[in-house]
């Protein structure tokens, strides 16, 4: 039997790099009985779209698209209490953003009157469905283990019952429709239709019964002409209730191939626990943090790198922003953003305006080194004034190549001035507040010289951090603030280009030098200070330390220096066992939550509890040591050594 399906399987097709590739007999078949390839994406209408849902688009739509078909758009919505218009609408919409165009848009519910009515009909007459009244919990047990007392009534008793549910005679749960189906999976009896009180969306009061998923889609795939019904892995044991009904019923045969569900890690893609956390966790569907369509749509993912992520299979969500920056590399115009703003005051500004002419503006090139040839349109004027702006941690007293320094000058990004340094002025506290610079031309590169990113004449923007999911975790869960906002600096020149208010669009991103790619939010508007969301980038990690003090890689290594203490430690630990349990214990006590340690967010805390329990370790032995100088036998004075350094530490 098995190897009999296996066979039956490669005659209809199989998966191959993301797409399901149709056998030619199957391809066949389609064709004479529908005149062409037909897939069908189904969704229900109860929730948003995620990350998951996009690879079942793909999945569909490929199929159509290469066998020159169509792809129709249909919407599961036989549950009332949950089926909106709304999500509807904002699923074909998400479909559409990600560059496919259904060729038609049904509902189930479009099939309430004649197919699925009828066709509970006649599997009524047929002696193929029956009306049960069972309890739910009582249910479960029937179809596991015996059938039900109503299984063997006769047809016109259960097409009378049926018509009671119909009329509304019953209550919710008090009789439903199933069938007379036993399966290899176990599934015994499944539900065709139950009764439900809630007004549909579309039809409103008019019905009182609906039918389920497994009855309305096997039917409705016959009908509509598919070829192949492609679905996740959880609907492989319904795969037998969906070649029954349509076998019964004397339809076309459908078959039906299961793929492996999207799981990213970090990522909550399950519709049920999306809609439970709105309220509580998230406000809109469309948070940037989430990765549904349109939350990623929001952050500034390009639907050609959704695309690419489920096309190829990738599973991590650093992934898909390795292909988003791939993506925006030749896309996104370029701009330059401050994020600790250090005045910097030009002594010369009036020979270097007359120099430049045109009201002081000079052309900033922007472009990346990655960029293709010929691709110039990422160039800009921008106007000098008086008055530029760094990033305060640009600028060093110290003497260091890497920095901006009284000594080391530094060159201006995009030009050919170089910045020297003139004299500083500090606030109250000691601090570095402004500066006062010399601007000169340089000819050619200075291989020695760092090149620093400024802004001249700016517009202040807000800027909001999202870290990745994968390094912190389903936000959810996360008892930290997952948003980090604060105000910067930027250009005005980009800026004016953008569509704001009801002229808003989305895709409006803009690489920040040296920083990020940041894209405008809707909720921007040309009378406040612009929203930007920060979705990552090769050096995110170094900015979310600059602003929020999450992370910052240079005390990793601080930390690592003290682990090959930590080891010598556990090593005298083990060797001394034989003579002070206790201490031991306390030893291995203060190592493991040391290493536990190793999962805070923030390493400068790391760090701290590394030193703390290398000094508790260094006492622990000091005590031990002079326990033995002074002869200590008894027990109770060796447990009152082994607490001191305890206690020490921790006060």
């Amino acid at each position: 039997m098995d190897a009999e399906r296996e066979e039956q399987d490669n005659d209809i097709g199989y998966f191959q790099q993301g797409t399901f590739s149709l056998s030619p007999s199957q391809v066949q078949t389609s064709r004479a009985y529908a005149g062409m390839v037909r897939t069908r994406f189904a969704p229900e209408p109860n929730g948003p779209l995620h990350l998951g849902h996009a690879r079942a688009i793909h999945m569909n739509f490929s199929v159509a698209r290469r066998y020159g078909g169509q792809c129709i758009l249909r919407f599961d919505d036989t549950n009332p209490r949950t089926a909106r218009q709304a999500y509807c609408d904002e699923a074909l919409e998400m479909v559409r953003w990600l560059g496919y165009s259904p060729a038609s848009v049904s509902y189930t519910s479009d099939y309430f009157d004649d197919l699925l009515m009828l066709s509970a009909c006649r599997l009524i007459v047929d002696g193929a469905a029956f009306v049960c009244h069972e309890q739910l919990r009582e249910g479960v047990y029937y179809r596991a283990v015996r059938n039900s007392p109503w299984r063997n009534r006769s047809p016109s008793e259960n097409m009378k019952e049926f018509k009671m549910m119909c009329v509304g005679l019953y209550r919710e749960g008090e009789a439903v429709l199933r069938l007379k189906v036993r399966t290899r999976s176990g599934l015994r009896d499944p539900v065709a239709y139950r009764v439900c009180n809630s007004e549909h969306y579309r039809s409103g009061t008019r019905w009182c019964v609906f039918p389920t998923y497994d009855f309305s889609h096997s039917i409705i795939d016959s009908h509509e002409g598919i070829a192949v019904s492609l679905c996740s892995a959880e609907f492989a044991s319904h795969r037998s209730i969906y070649q029954w009904i349509q076998k019964k019923l004397g339809m076309y045969r459908v078959p039906q191939r299961e793929f492996q569900r999207l799981e990213v890690g970090g990522c909550l893609l399950s519709k049920r626990q999306l809609i439970a956390g709105l309220g509580t966790s998230f406000h809109t569907y469309d948070d940037p943090r989430l990765a549904t369509l349109t939350g990623l749509r929001r952050r500034g993912i390009p639907p050609e790198a959704i695309r690419r992520f489920v096309r190829e299979g990738y599973r991590e969500y650093e992934q898909l922003l390795d292909l988003t920056r791939e993506v925006l590399l030749l896309q996104a115009k370029h701009c330059m953003v401050v994020l600790q703003p250090l005045a910097c005051h030009v002594v010369n500004y009036d020979k270097v305006a007359a120099a430049e002419g045109m009201a002081g503006q000079v052309l900033v090139s922007l472009q990346a080194q990655e960029s293709q040839a010929g691709h110039n349109s990422l160039g800009h004027h921008v106007t000098l004034s008086s008055v530029i702006y760094i990033n305060q941690y640009d600028f060093h007293l110290r003497e260091t190549r890497h920095y901006f320094t009284p000594t080391s000058p530094v060159r201006l990004r995009g030009t050919c001035y170089a910045m020297h340094f003139c004299s500083m002025e500090r606030g109250d506290g000691g601090e570095v507040v402004s500066l006062q610079v010399l601007l000169r031309k340089v000819e050619g590169k200075v291989k020695s010289m760092k090149v620093l990113t400024w802004v001249s004449e700016p517009v202040p923007v807000t800027l909001n951090f999202f870290d990745s999911p994968s390094r912190r975790g389903p936000f959810l869960y996360s008892q930290l603030p997952p948003v980090c906002s604060t105000t910067a600096l930027m250009e005005a020149g980009p800026l004016s280009g953008l569509r704001l208010g009801r002229y808003f669009t989305y895709g409006q991103t803009l690489q920040a030098e040296r920083f990020a790619y940041i894209t405008l939010d809707p909720s921007s508007s040309s009378s406040s200070s612009s929203n930007y969301l920060h979705y990552g980038s090769s050096c995110d990690r170094w900015i979310l330390a600059l602003i929020g003090g999450l992370s910052q890689p240079p005390l990793h290594f601080l930390a690592f220096i003290f682990r090959p203490f930590l080891i010598f430690l556990k090593i005298l630990a083990f060797i001394g066992k034989r003579n002070c349990p206790l201490f031991v214990s306390f030893i291995l006590l203060f190592l493991w939550g040391c290493e536990r340690n190793q999962a805070f967010m923030n390493p400068v805390w790391s760090v701290f509890f590394k030193v703390q329990a290398f000094i508790a370790c260094v006492s622990c032995v000091f005590f031990k040591f002079m326990a033995f100088i002074v002869c200590v036998s008894s027990s109770v004075p060796m447990v009152i050594v082994s607490i001191v350094p305890v206690v020490v530490c921790h006060f």
